[in-house]
């Protein structure tokens, strides 16, 4: 049974010699991946201005029909709801772009990266150098990229079906807690028990949803972390096979997986105190003890 001491020491072993190479493919990962993410947010920032300018000029021409154009019953113009209609739409339209620009970059930039930078872990602990930049854009090869993309996908939708199901009881206790309050005459300046005890009640819901909610996703995360490892190491295995063996792979071993990441604790305070910058020396270290894991995991699994 691998221990976190163990793992531990066996990445600063592969480390060894490397460590300032795997900061600086770190960083070059970093910058990869903010730059795509800044083309695609200053593309909608920039669409959004505009959108904005239009927004204006939509009020300000309701505001003159209001003295000029046809009013209904109610003071208002009657062209106001088509137009607001149609202003709605195109609101909507390009929320829903917008966020088709983030999964599209994160499906098929960030998470191709991710792996790739994942492989460099695995050659320096089977003797490789750490010099060569070339792992990091490994998912991008020809036979390779669309089975990466695909495994991680895969991954993130059971990832997002698992957090909205676990986020149902959050989402119903603050919407009945909600209704609840403006039900409420807020003129009065105190409140009896039966409504205390109801928005008591409410907010248990919520705790205790938020708490499932927690467990759910924490569970998830780490029934589903070796997907990446498993697709890197083996290349005939496909991205619904590699999900399930993670899953197999992770059973009984979540807490002990848990305590693992926990026992960073140090080096995520010092993350914390340089403002993030202290991430460039903790995910060289995080990452060779998770491929460490993973091979520990992949031992003991091979051998039930």
């Amino acid at each position: 049974m691998w221990t976190c001491d163990d793992l531990r020491a066996k990445a600063r072993l592969a480390l060894t010699g490397k460590y300032w190479w795997a900061v600086l493919w770190t960083l070059v990962y970093t910058l990869l991946v903010g730059t795509a993410s800044s083309i695609v947010s200053g593309i909608f920032t920039f669409v959004f201005q505009i959108f904005g300018s239009f927004a204006t000029l939509f009020m300000e021409g309701s505001s003159l029909q209001e003295t000029s154009g046809s009013i209904t019953s109610r003071g208002i113009p009657a062209s106001f709801f088509p137009q607001l209609a149609l202003f709605t739409l195109i609101f909507m339209a390009m929320i829903l772009l917008m966020y088709a620009g983030i999964f599209a970059v994160m499906f098929f930039i960030t998470f191709p990266l991710s792996i790739g930078y994942q492989k460099w872990y695995f050659d320096i602990r089977e003797g490789g150098e750490g010099k060569r930049v070339d792992p990091l854009f490994m998912a991008f090869r020809k036979n390779t990229y669309w089975r990466m993309v695909r495994g991680m996908a895969w991954k993130t939708l059971w990832t997002f079906l698992w957090a909205l199901i676990g986020a149902i009881p959050i989402i119903l206790s603050s919407a009945a807690a909600f209704v609840f309050i403006f039900s409420l005459d807020i003129r009065r300046t105190s409140f009896g028990n039966s409504e205390i005890a109801v928005l008591m009640i409410l907010t248990g819901i919520y705790l205790v949803g938020f708490i499932l909610y927690a467990i759910i996703i924490m569970n998830k995360y780490y029934a589903y972390m070796f997907t990446s490892f498993l697709l890197i190491d083996d290349p005939s295995l496909g991205f619904r096979e590699a999900l399930k063996k993670s899953i197999a792979m992770s059973k009984g071993q979540k807490l002990h997986m848990f305590f693992l990441e926990l026992s960073f604790i140090g080096w995520w305070a010092l993350v914390f105190l340089t403002c993030g910058y202290g991430s460039l020396f903790l995910i060289p270290y995080l990452t060779a003890t998770q491929t460490e894991l993973y091979f520990a995991r992949k031992a003991e699994f091979s051998q039930m």
